[in-house]
């Protein structure tokens, strides 16, 4: 538990000391009205005031942050992100639609109408700027994009910036070491991962010759 509250501390009050022994760390939370269902595999915390379903510490999610106090819910910028890498993929002229249904493993298709070719494409995207990567498990792609929004950090001091795009083609992506349990990708990990910062090019190739669709 203490290992997935580090890696999404961007949900927890300000402050937040994560130093404690787990034991001290599950009084706390329970203190400021957390929930703390511990399981025989694994660890439930839902946040005080959230009664849908719990947040597992062994499983990935969707973080929240906190601005000013108030709980905000990073799913109105995911879905942002998705929309931002379809309007640059139609700024590059590569034909794309988003999937408006849930496709597992993808959430855009860029297409080439006259070879009748496809590329899925999975979009993850954080909010905090520069953060240092993103949980993935469905590999039933051909590119995961990976959107930096900049979007600051949960205390607000954080320095805004406009989105970083890095197109990774999913073969490098299922080469690159991923951390246990939530299976975190450190984009640090990725040999020579900058040469991938804004490579909309490596889908126009694939497009041009793919057999997929």
């Amino acid at each position: 538990m203490k290992k997935w509250l580090q890696e999404n501390a961007e949900i927890l009050p300000t402050g937040f000391d994560l130093t404690v022994t787990s034991r001290q760390l599950r009084s706390r939370l329970s203190k400021l009205g957390w929930n703390v269902d511990e399981r025989e595999t694994e660890v439930h915390v839902t946040p005080p005031g959230d009664h849908g379903r719990p947040v597992a510490a062994s499983e990935p999610s969707t973080p929240t942050r906190r601005t000013g106090g108030a709980r905000l819910d990073t799913r109105l910028e995911s879905e942002g992100a998705e929309f931002l890498v379809l309007g640059r993929l139609l700024v590059e002229r590569i034909p794309a639609y988003k999937t408006y249904t849930n496709m597992p493993g993808y959430d855009l298709v860029a297409t080439n109408p006259e070879l009748n070719t496809s590329a899925r494409i999975q979009v993850k995207s954080r909010w905090r700027t520069n953060a240092p990567g993103f949980p993935i498990r469905n590999l039933d792609s051909d590119f995961v994009v990976f959107c930096r929004l900049n979007r600051g950090n949960k205390q607000g001091t954080g320095v805004l910036r406009e989105p970083e795009y890095y197109v990774f083609p999913i073969e490098v992506v299922r080469a690159a070491p991923k951390s246990d349990g939530w299976s975190k990708l450190m984009v640090r990990d990725i040999p020579d991962a900058g040469q991938y910062r804004d490579r909309w090019d490596l889908i126009r190739d694939f497009l041009r010759q793919s057999t997929h669709g």
